[in-house]
């Protein structure tokens, strides 16, 4: 494809140390909690871009009194829990300073799992309160992605 100085590394997320400089973390269909650790890792080496498609939301509940009529329905809230989930996380790039688009990267003919995160490391008109927001859907839906998580443990690169 024509890329220079392109490495790949089978190897658990967390044990990964990047030897340089990274640009880019990329990361699709990673499932569970795989998708926050590739995020946090993008964080953590401060990529310039982080591209992420998560697949499966196991380790993640949600409740809402609102919506209750809504989530019983296990179809709904599989899609609730997708859309939430990755606005939460959107929210934890927005506040590590990273502007942040959510686009469907493919037809939903293909897949479900079609919706890509994409971070920029950047300065950025900032629109909303990032961390008010966070703790409206935290506190809506009793979430709390793993991103959360490793963001509280860690300290990160600036």
């Amino acid at each position: 494809m024509g890329f220079m100085d392109m490495d790949f590394h089978a190897c658990d997320i967390d044990a990964f140390q990047p030897d340089d400089k990274v640009d880019v973390v990329y990361s699709l269909h990673a499932c569970d909690l795989a998708t926050d650790k590739s995020i946090y890792l993008g964080l953590r080496s401060g990529a310039k871009t982080i591209l992420s498609v998560s697949c499966c939301q196991h380790s993640l509940t949600m409740k809402s009194d609102k919506l209750k009529a809504v989530i019983r329905h296990k179809a709904f809230r599989d899609k609730a829990l997708m859309m939430i989930s990755d606005s939460m996380r959107a929210l934890l790039l927005e506040q590590s300073g990273y502007k942040v688009g959510i686009f469907d990267f493919v037809s939903s003919r293909y897949t479900e799992k079609n919706t890509m995160i994409r971070a920029r490391r950047s300065e950025f008109k900032k629109q909303l309160d990032f961390e008010k927001e966070y703790l409206l859907l935290q506190n809506e839906f009793g979430m709390q992605p793993y991103l959360e998580t490793l963001i509280g443990e860690n300290v990160l690169i600036e």
